[in-house]
């Protein structure tokens, strides 16, 4: 329940500043949580009055990053942004290998070589937890992985919907 309320104050954080920046009347007014999330269909129409609207977890056991998706999927986008506390996605640890490489751009089954993991793994250290990154490639969504705490990120997002900073999953195309 701590992890919980740490995600809604940061959430909270960047639904202020975001409104600063974007203006008040641009951003949905509350950050979604908890019970939010059983009713995001019957929400979607009051969402789309704005350009922004900001998510915090929804229940414990249960990774930001399939929150995440399910805005995508009802949203139909393509892809994910996702802020962390590393500034890409890594062939490895970099806090434990100096041989560990940036990746500026792969596909989920690159990704899925590096974490070599296909559970949840509750407080782990992947970019993206093993459940969110199968259940993206199924449903063709990919993600962007960059540093939070990084201002110059943020703001290209904000303001341009792209960065020159972190990793991006590329979304998956189906085949017919």
């Amino acid at each position: 329940m701590v992890g919980m309320a740490a995600s809604d104050i940061n959430a909270t954080l960047f639904r202020m500043f975001s409104a600063e920046k974007l203006g008040y009347k641009n951003v949905f007014p509350y950050v979604v949580k908890y019970q939010d999330y059983e009713n995001l269909a019957s929400l979607r129409s009051e969402f789309e009055k704005y350009q922004l609207v900001i998510a915090a977890g929804w229940k414990p056991g249960h990774s930001h990053d399939v929150d995440a998706l399910m805005f995508a999927s009802l949203f139909g986008v393509a892809s994910v942004y996702s802020f962390k506390n590393i500034d890409g996605i890594y062939t490895g640890d970099p806090r434990k290998s100096a041989t560990a490489a940036k990746k500026k751009t792969l596909t989920w089954e690159m990704y899925r070589n590096i974490i070599k993991e296909t559970t949840h793994v509750p407080g782990a250290s992947f970019p993206i937890d093993a459940v969110a990154a199968q259940l993206a490639e199924r449903m063709g969504i990919g993600f962007v992985v960059i540093d939070g705490r990084d201002t110059r990120a943020v703001r290209e997002l904000m303001s341009e919907g792209l960065t020159t900073r972190g990793s991006t999953i590329l979304p998956t195309v189906a085949h017919s």
